[in-house]
């Protein structure tokens, strides 16, 4: 599931997979022949783009499966199906489904901090699970759908998804290309699209989005500053911030921490004191979207 694994040297073949001792089920697209009684769990990996990372709203994954799996959008949990543990908690490579099933469709909606963090090249990964090591059976197929935030023409005539008002008021002195969404005026490492959700100045260096991270009477405290959506392009937006955490290194599960997967932001400051800052390595970041009031 971690971004970075190699898997060039892994199989390839078309969805759906699985295998079945009914000749009537199927077809299968690839064919797991040799999985029963020989091993409980299948991996897979697969590739997607997206062109403006900043502008997806919203995510949807959906299939059919027989009997469980868990899916990983750059290594984040983004749905689990028919497997025991708690979400996020990694399942061992000969794990079992909670229950034998037919064949079940499935689907889940991703929006908000439930959204994992996309970039230009992403990668999604699935283990799915057999009910028994002797089954009968196994299926595994999906697909992913991505929903862009679109304003309407009135609002944003070149459709970048910046609001017309929004691009007056910080970008109207720019041009030659730096006033489109995916520049970076500033090299501050933000592009404009990125600045307008963030609500930080796209012409101001020193102005972006980040965390804090300090010691307030010896103990670790990380903390943030959020900003209320208010003024021209933020008509009736809401901004929310969330804080997530990660103890199994780059390549482990990002979890929102509780209390903290969705902030509203009305210009306070956010503080989070880790419970187990002497406990092993956790990384941290924070996260900021709008949305409709």
């Amino acid at each position: 599931r971690g971004v970075g694994f190699d898997d060039s040297g892994w199989p390839s073949g078309p969805a759906p997979f699985g295998y079945s001792s009914d000749p009537a089920e199927g077809p299968f697209g690839t064919t797991l022949s040799d999985m029963r009684n020989s091993y409980t769990c299948l991996f897979l990996r697969n590739v997607f783009a997206v062109d403006n990372p900043a502008r997806v709203s919203e995510l949807q994954v959906a299939g059919v499966c027989d009997d469980g799996f868990i899916l990983w959008i750059n290594g984040e949990e983004a749905a689990r199906v028919n497997v025991g543990g708690a979400p996020g908690t990694p399942a061992p490579y000969d794990a079992l489904a909670a229950s034998s099933t037919e064949p079940t469709a499935w689907s889940a909606t991703l929006t908000g901090s439930a959204l994992p963090a996309l970039r230009a090249t992403n990668i999604v990964a699935v283990q799915v699970f057999n009910g028994s090591l002797g089954s009968s059976d196994l299926l595994f197929h999906a697909h992913l759908s991505i929903v862009n935030s679109q304003l309407s023409i009135r609002e944003d005539a070149d459709q970048d998804a910046m609001p017309d008002a929004w691009e007056a008021t910080h970008l109207s002195d720019l041009s030659d290309g730096s006033e489109l969404s995916d520049a970076d005026p500033d090299g501050d490492g933000l592009s404009n699209l990125a600045e307008y959700i963030a609500g930080t100045d796209p012409r101001r260096n020193g102005s972006l989005f980040a965390v804090g991270v300090g010691l307030v009477g010896g103990e670790l405290q990380l903390s943030f500053p959020t900003v209320a959506a208010g003024g021209p392009g933020y008509e009736g937006l809401t901004r929310h911030y969330a804080l997530e955490s990660c103890t199994g290194g780059e390549g482990g599960d990002w979890r929102a921490n509780s209390g903290y997967e969705d902030v509203t932001g009305a210009g306070q400051m956010v503080m989070y004191a880790p419970p187990d800052a002497h406990a092993g390595t956790t990384l941290y970041r924070a996260r900021v979207w709008l949305a409709t009031e």
